[in-house]
């Protein structure tokens, strides 16, 4: 019998490899029932977990905004909090979804103002507000059932906030911050919470809080001041 030398085999072996059908991404498109399709309107994705489902929001042909989450199977769900408003610029933003299933975000009611709300698997609300804001704005959720997010206090003023899984509200600022937000204020499993915000002289810069409540601040080497309105501020 001949032998095949360890290179003839590595190069057929490659060969073999070539000839494979090269696997596609498959990419599928999706829009939520009652989406709009004028202007700044449709269908937002914000965040998936690795069952397959993804929670994002609507906007529809009113302008009125309202959460949704999208099963594995395709089957998308609408929701909305009690509370919610029914005008335009009002309703519902879905932002943050846990691996069990749980949805966090913030909804504006007929006033405008902002609240928080938690919806569990099973489709039961649980709104909430940061004692003394004037809006809340719950961002993040991690598999705990902890919710990071964003708050405006009566002066306008924003801060970071944590909500633990039995409700209890702990605010924080990194030191030196005038505005601390916004949308990027997420959490991991171990309760780590990542941070932009404001300084005093208009420099972003970048914290995270452990789930102790230590805030270390840091700066990417090379860093510049943003553009004007790069910062999002939200109140």
């Amino acid at each position: 019998m001949r032998r095949i030398s360890i290179p003839l085999l590595i190069f057929s072996a490659c060969l073999a490899l070539v000839a494979l059908p090269q696997a596609k991404a498959q990419i599928i498109t999706f829009d939520a029932p009652g989406a709009g399709t004028g202007p700044f309107q449709g269908t937002f994705p914000q965040q998936n977990i690795q069952a397959g489902e993804i929670v994002g929001y609507n906007i529809d042909a009113n302008n009125v905004s309202h959460g949704f989450v999208r099963d594995q199977d395709g089957t998308i769900s609408i929701f909305d909090p009690p509370g919610a408003g029914t005008g335009p610029g009002q309703g519902t933003l879905a932002l943050g979804i846990a691996q069990n299933g749980a949805i966090t975000g913030l909804y504006l009611d007929g006033s405008n103002a902002h609240h928080g709300f938690l919806r569990s698997k099973q489709g039961t609300f649980t709104t909430f507000d940061v004692p003394g804001a004037k809006n809340t704005n719950a961002i993040a959720i991690n598999p705990s059932g902890v919710i990071s997010g964003d708050y405006g206090d009566a002066g306008n003023v924003v801060h970071g906030f944590v909500r633990a899984k039995d409700g209890t509200i702990t605010s924080f600022d990194p030191l030196g911050s005038v505005l601390t937000s916004a949308d990027t204020l997420g959490i991991n499993p171990a309760g780590t919470i990542s941070i932009p915000f404001l300084d005093a002289s208009g420099l972003v810069h970048g914290a995270v809080r452990t789930k102790d409540g230590t805030i270390t601040s840091f700066d990417v080497p090379g860093a510049h001041r943003p553009r004007p309105g790069h910062f999002y501020r939200r109140h």
